[in-house]
C-alpha cells in the first residue's frame, strides 16, 4: 500500500500543505493514479510537539521519510523507521528513485520497524559457528546451568551440567 502522510505540528502548515496538494494537482491529467493514491492513503497529521511528531513517524514507518524544516537535521538523527530518509528541502526523493544511487527497493507496510532497504548483503548468507574450549566451557556451563534450570529445561541443564 502506497502511504501518503504529510506530519507537522502546526495547523497553519496543514492547511498549506492542503492547499499546495490541490494547485499541484492541476498538473496531473485527470486519470492519473495521483488522485486515487491521495484519496486513498493520503493524510496531512497535526502533531502536539516534535515528540510526538517523530513518534507518529516511526510509527507510521515509511517507505521515504522527507523532513522538510528549519531543524532537518536534529530530527532526522531522532527517527528510527524509515525506508529511505530525506533530509532537507532539496534531497528529492526523485534523486532517489532515479539516479543518486541510494537503493529504491525498500520496506513497505510498516516493514521499516524491522529491516532496512535490500542491499547485496540481503543475498548473503551467514553462517554462525562456535569452538569452545579451555576456561570458557566451565564459565558457559556453570551459565547455561543456571539459566536451563530458570526455563524448567531439564535436558539443556543435563548438556550444559555433563561438560563441567
Amino acid at each position: 500500500m502506497l502511504e501518503r502522510f504529510s506530519l507537522t505540528t502546526s495547523k497553519e502548515n496543514a492547511e498549506q500543505t492542503l492547499h499546495e496538494i490541490s494547485e499541484q494537482f492541476k498538473a496531473f491529467k485527470q486519470d492519473s493514479p495521483v488522485f486515487e493514491s491521495w484519496d486513498k492513503h493520503g493524510e496531512i497529521i497535526i502533531a502536539e510537539n516534535e515528540a510526538e511528531l517523530i513518534q507518529v513517524s516511526d510509527e507510521i514507518a515509511g517507505e521515504h521519510i522527507h523532513v522538510h524544516c528549519q531543524n532537518y537535521e536534529e530530527i532526522g538523527n531522532q527517527l528510527n523507521n524509515f525506508g529511505s530518509l530525506f533530509l532537507g528541502e532539496n534531497s528529492s526523493v526523485v534523486f532517489s528513485d532515479k539516479v543518486s544511487g541510494t537503493n529504491h527497493t525498500l520496506p513497505t507496510n510498516k516493514a521499516s520497524r524491522f529491516t532496512g532497504g535490500l542491499w547485496v548483503g540481503t543475498y548473503l548468507k551467514v553462517a554462525t559457528f562456535q569452538e569452545i574450549s579451555g576456561e570458557g566451557i566451565d564459565l558457559l556451563a556453570n551459565h547455561s546451568v543456571q539459566q536451563s534450570n530458570i526455563e524448567g529445561l531439564h535436558g539443556h541443564k543435563m548438556s550444559a551440567f555433563n561438560r563441567l
